[in-house]
C-alpha cells in the first residue's frame, strides 16, 4: 500500500541538516525534549488514511514485489542482511544465509531476476565460525563475513577478494579457496551480548570495524598485495564505558557506534587514524542517549545474530541510526558533535535494518518495509507489506536502473524480494 505524510518540516533531509540546540557537554535536556519516550510507542489506531495513520494519495507509484528467488531458487537458510558491490558489467547481492553461507546473485537488472541471477552459493564451511551472519563490502573489492555467538571458532572473520570469488562463479567453479584471503596474526572472535548478537561491519580505505556485541570494537587492515588481513588490536574506550558495541559505520577518518552505556542506547563518535591503526579516541563524551523500548528486540523474531536495532546508516551529512517506530537523524557536519536533529517518524515497531542511497532511507520492520524519500519540497514514505507470505524483513539495499528504484530485502527463510518503490530512475 503507498502511504504519503507530511513530515514536521518541509523536506526531511533539509529539516535533518537543520540544528537544533546542542548537547554539547552538558544536560541532555534539549535532547530528550526532541525524542520523548512516548515516540517510540505502539500505534495501533489508523483511520480513513490508512492502517499505520499515513494518508492514501491515490494516482501515486504502488510499491509492488516485481522479483524474488526463494528456497525454491536455491536461495535457502535463514538470509539475514545483504550488501551490493558493483564489479564490472555486473552489480553482485551478497546475502548472509546462516549455516547456508554466502549467497552471491546478480542484481544487475533486478526487477527480472530468475535462477540464472543466482551465481552460486558458498558454503557454510568456507567461512570462520561454520557460517554467515553478517557482512560488509570494503573498498568495492573485499567482503568480511562474520558469524556471530559463542559457539563460533577461534576466528570468526572471513575475508574474500570480490572480484576473484566473481571469477569462480562465473565459471561455475565450486573452489573458493583463491578468493579467500589469509590471516596474519591474532583472530577476531565476536562473542555477541548476551542474546549472542552483535549488529555490524564497516571500514574503507583497507581497514573495517567490527562491532562485537561486547565491550569490544576489533578492526583489521587488508593488505590486498599479499592477499592478507590483519587484526589490530581491540579497542576499549576508558570513558564513557562502553558494555555493548552494536553497529558500527566508518565515514573516512572518522567512525560512528551505536552502543549500549551506563544502562542507556546511544551512540558515540570516533576519531581514526587511518595511517597507524589504533590509536582511536571517543569524541562524543557520556554516549548521545537514543529513547526507546530496545528490551523489546532482546526476545522478537525479527532480531538474529546479526540483526538488532540502532542499525547505522549515513547520507551525506547525516547519520540515521535505526529506533522504535522512528529513525533518530544527527547532522554531524562536525564529526566530533553529532547534534540531533528532525527524527523520521513511523518508521515500523521494531526497526532493524536502514540502508541510505540516492536521498532515500530504506528501513525494515517486522513484515513491513517502508522508504522515506523527499521531492519537491516534502518528505514521503511509502511502505509494502509483506502480508501474503510468513516473513520477517531483515536486511535491505537499495539500487537504482533505468526502469525505477528498488529495495533488495533480505526476508529470512523467504530468500530474497526486490520490492520497487519507484518508477522514477533514480
Amino acid at each position: 500500500m503507498l502511504r504519503t505524510h507530511l513530515a514536521r518540516t518541509c523536506l526531511f533531509l533539509l529539516a535533518a541538516m537543520t540544528l537544533v540546540p546542542s548537547c554539547g557537554s552538558g544536560t541532555l535536556a534539549n535532547f530528550w525534549k526532541q525524542f520523548p519516550a512516548s515516540a517510540f510507542e505502539d500505534e495501533t489506531e489508523g483511520g480513513d488514511e490508512g492502517d499505520d495513520g499515513r494518508p492514501n494519495i491515490p494516482g501515486t507509484f504502488e510499491p509492488t514485489e516485481v522479483a524474488f528467488l526463494d528456497i525454491a531458487q536455491g536461495v535457502d537458510g535463514d538470509v539475514r542482511n545483504i550488501e551490493v558491490a558493483v564489479v564490472g558489467a555486473q552489480a553482485l547481492a551478497f546475502l548472509s544465509a546462516d549455516t547456508e553461507g554466502l549467497h552471491v546473485i546478480d542484481v544487475t537488472t533486478p526487477e527480472v531476476l530468475t535462477t540464472s541471477e543466482l551465481l552460486g552459493t558458498v558454503p557454510g564451511s568456507n567461512f570462520a565460525g561454520g557460517r554467515v551472519d553478517m557482512l560488509a563490502v570494503i573498498d568495492g573489492v573485499h567482503l568480511v563475513c562474520a558469524a556471530v555467538g559463542a559457539n563460533t571458532s577461534a576466528n570468526s572473520v572471513t575475508v574474500l577478494h570480490i572480484p576473484t570469488l566473481q571469477a569462480i562463479l562465473n565459471a561455475s567453479g565450486t573452489d573458493f579457496s583463491a578468493a579467500i584471503l589469509s590471516r596474519a596474526g591474532a583472530s577476531i572472535l565476536i562473542d555477541g551480548d548476551e542474546t549472542g548478537r552483535a549488529g555490524g561491519i564497516s571500514g574503507g580505505a583497507g581497514f573495517f570495524f567490527v562491532a562485537t556485541g561486547g565491550d569490544t570494537l576489533e578492526s583489521a587492515s587488508i593488505d590486498a598485495t599479499a592477499g592478507t588481513w590483519t587484526a589490530n588490536p581491540g579497542f576499549t574506550p576508558a570513558s564513557p564505558i562502553i558494555d555493548k558495541f552494536i553497529d558500527v559505520i566508518a565515514t573516512g577518518t572518522n567512525a560512528f557506534a551505536s552502543v549500549f552505556s551506563n544502562g542507556s542506547h546511544g551512540i558515540i563518535s570516533i576519531t581514526v587514524n587511518l595511517a597507524a591503526l589504533p590509536p582511536l579516541s571517543v569524541d562524543t563524551d557520556p554516549a548521545l542517549q537514543v529513547a526507546g523500548n530496545f528490551s523489546r528486540y532482546a526476545n522478537n523474531a525479527v532480531g538474529a545474530p546479526g540483526n538488532w536495532a540502532l542499525d547505522l546508516a549515513v547520507e551525506g551529512p547525516i547519520l540515521f541510526v535505526g529506533g522504535d517506530d522512528q529513525v533518530e537523524t544527527f547532522n554531524i557536519t562536525a564529526p566530533a558533535l553529532p547534534i540531533p536533529a528532525q527524527p523520521l517518524t513511523e518508521s515500523g515497531v521494531n526497526t532493524v535494518n536502514i540502508a541510505a542511497a540516492g536521498g532515500a532511507i530504506a528501513v525494515t520492520s517486522g513484515t513491513e518495509l517502508v522508504v522515506f524519500q523527499s521531492a519537491g519540497g516534502i518528505s514521503t514514505s511509502v511502505s509494502y507489506e509483506f502480508s501474503e507470505i510468513n516473513l520477517n524483513a531483515r536486511g535491505v539495499a537499495l539500487r537504482s536502473t533505468a526502469t525505477g528504484r528498488y529495495a533488495l530485502v533480505a526476508g529470512g527463510g523467504r530468500g530474497l524480494r526486490v520490492i520497487q518503490w519507484s518508477n522514477i530512475p533514480g
